[in-house]
């Protein structure tokens, strides 16, 4: 078990590193091709989405915001209020204020939580024999917030 640890742990830094070793015009690339994928598949897909902040060079949902608010959709930015419970979702728009969350981590200002019928939430890397209900329910925890959660993954590389 430790070898596993220690092997998740070294595969993380190195596809973090990875990441953030892109060019940023490559980044940029990528994030207009995955906003395109996104706006088609969560237009067949209603209700309020829930979204994490870029960090770490992740892909950045901003643009994509914009575009589902604009439209009338709400978005929700996650909130850590216990180290060790569920995440909290506030409803936020581009323009409203933020302020520092955990990490730094842009957090809505206003504590209007809601309950996210998806969440858009990115990875490190996606290993599809893993994605299981022991993946699943033990590092993201949706049944912790009451979500009867399946994870969607789209299957597209970018």
């Amino acid at each position: 078990m430790a070898e596993v640890k220690v092997w998740r742990r070294q595969e993380r830094a190195r596809l973090i590193a990875a990441r953030l070793a892109m060019s940023p015009a490559m980044r940029r690339d990528c994030c207009v091709r995955i906003t395109a994928e996104l706006e088609t598949f969560l237009s067949e897909r209603p209700g309020a989405l829930g979204v994490f902040w870029p960090f770490q060079a992740e892909f950045d949902p901003r643009p994509l915001i914009e575009t589902l608010t604009a439209a009338g959709r709400v978005v929700a930015l996650p909130a850590v209020i216990d180290r060790h419970g569920p995440l909290e979702y506030r409803a936020w728009r581009p323009g409203e204020n933020l302020v520092s969350g955990v990490w730094d981590i842009p957090i809505s200002e206003k504590r209007k939580t809601i309950m996210p019928a998806m969440v858009l939430a990115p990875l490190v890397e996606l290993r599809w024999r893993l994605l299981s209900t022991r993946l699943w329910r033990g590092l993201f925890r949706p049944d912790a917030c009451g979500i009867d959660a399946t994870p969607v993954c789209h299957p597209r590389r970018v």
